[in-house]
Formats: structure tokens, C-alpha cells, sequence
């Protein structure tokens, strides 16, 4: 049993040892063969000067009206979307629930109108019609 016990100290110096290479390069350790996932990126690389983009691409400082009225709106579909889950527990409230899936769907709607000034709806509009889109 001594041999197992030396097996045992001589792996946990190796991991040790292993761990202090690690720190050095400030890499984390990974076992051979095993590959690292990419995760996807959550920011868009264009700094935060306190400012957001609209659909149209027009920044606006993030205190705007806009983007209060969508984090409210925002926020009230995420409630109603608690309801929803529950209500889907039970089969007793199929139309209950689809009627709150069709308001779920009209608020992300309401999102994108907001989202979107009434004159940049316009110039898409126009845009879809000089190339034959129609209207």
C-alpha cells in the first residue's frame, strides 16, 4: 500500500506543479484533447459613452425616453411571461393562454414601433417602393 500512497503524492505534485504553470501563463488548465467552446460575445465593442443604438442605427443617450418606455415595455412582457408559464402548467387554461401568448406578441410589436421612428418608417417605405418593393 506504500506504492499506492507514493503513486498518490507523486500525482498530487505533479497537479500542483502543474497549477503553478498554469498561474504563470494565466491560463486555466484543460485536459488534452478536450477543446474550449467560444462563448458568445454579450457587447458590441463600440465602448459605452452612455449611448444606444435604435433600429435605424441613430444613437441616443441611454436616459432617453425611448429606451425607458422599451425597458418598460420590456419588463411588463417578462411579467406576463411568468403568467404564461404558469398558466401552461394546466390544461384547464389552453385559451387563457393563448390569449396572453397573442398579447406577449403584440407587446414585442410595440417594441419595434418604438424602436423605429415614425420617419425612418417612412424612408423604408419609400426606399421599398424606388425599387419596385411596392407599399
Amino acid at each position: 500500500s506504500s506504492s499506492s500512497s507514493g503513486l498518490l503524492s507523486q500525482k498530487k505534485r505533479r497537479i500542483r506543479a502543474d497549477m503553478k504553470e498554469s498561474e504563470k501563463r494565466e491560463t486555466p488548465l484543460r485536459r488534452p484533447g478536450r477543446r474550449r467552446r467560444r462563448k458568445g460575445l454579450i457587447y458590441t465593442k463600440t465602448g459605452d459613452a452612455g449611448l444606444s443604438s435604435l433600429f435605424t442605427g441613430e444613437r441616443q443617450g441611454k436616459d432617453s425616453s425611448i429606451f425607458e418606455a422599451l425597458g418598460t415595455v420590456d419588463e411588463l412582457n417578462s411579467t406576463i411571461g411568468l403568467a404564461h408559464a404558469k398558466l401552461a402548467r394546466d390544461c384547464r387554461f389552453q385559451g387563457e393562454r393563448e390569449k396572453v401568448e397573442r398579447i406577449m406578441c403584440w407587446l414585442l410589436d410595440v417594441g419595434s414601433h418604438i424602436a423605429t421612428p415614425r420617419q425612418a418608417t417612412v424612408d423604408y417605405e419609400d426606399e421599398e417602393e424606388e425599387e419596385g418593393g411596392g407599399g
